[in-house]
């Protein structure tokens, strides 16, 4: 999978010399590869080694995902998104963090749930006032792809009892059951300034279960 450009090279008495080395990604399985290049002098008495990895990865894609609060601003602060492998949860999952803007993560190709628990801020965006579950429990990821997870279309989620009631703390959260393996479940405990929950409407999974 290695070559070097030159088997041997002459270096001045105080200067350098450089080889190239290459790597043929059509060889080998994808894998960690390590090892060492090793030359010495003419006479012997000088051996350098260096060292030479690299990394082969299997086939996979740009996913990006970024997410729009329900007051039409980006999604922020505290918002995250749950990136799941829809077919084997053990082949594929990470929760990101839109604090800092779009996630670009690299994920095999493959059926993936991307849901968002995306957060409306006040104006001066310092506290979370409303808290909104949105986004595609089935995503088909074949090429590199960009997902926007939006909280506008969303409704309100109210506690409607026979009895006067004052809800003190609200769970929401979703459950990805995989259609081959395994299974994820993502929860918000929510209390005061968080008083407002919010959930959009998503299409009928094909794959597995979701709720």
């Amino acid at each position: 999978m290695i070559t070097i450009s030159a088997s041997s090279v002459t270096i001045p008495a105080g200067g350098t010399a450089s080889v190239d080395v290459t790597v043929d990604t059509r060889l080998g399985a994808a894998s960690l590869y390590g090892g060492a290049l090793e030359a010495q002098s003419a006479d012997g008495s000088v051996v350098v080694r260096v060292p030479v990895g690299f990394y082969k990865e299997d086939v996979r894609y740009n996913l990006t995902v970024d997410g729009i609060a329900r007051d039409g601003r980006p999604a922020r602060g505290i918002s995250w998104i749950d990136i799941v492998n829809a077919d084997d949860t053990t082949q594929f999952t990470r929760t990101v963090g839109l604090g800092q803007g779009p996630v670009t993560v690299r994920v095999p190709p493959g059926t993936y749930s991307v849901m968002g628990m995306l957060f409306t801020y006040d104006e001066p965006q310092v506290f979370a006032l409303e808290a909104a579950i949105a986004g595609d429990p089935e995503i088909e990821v074949n090429q590199d792809t960009t997902y926007v997870a939006d909280a506008q279309p969303a409704t309100e989620v109210v506690a409607n009892t026979a009895q006067p009631t004052e809800p003190k703390h609200w769970v929401i959260g979703t459950y990805r059951g995989a259609a081959e393996l395994g299974s994820f479940e993502s929860l918000l405990l929510a209390s005061p300034p968080i008083d407002r929950i919010f959930a959009a409407p998503t299409e009928q999974v094909t794959k597995g279960d979701f709720g």
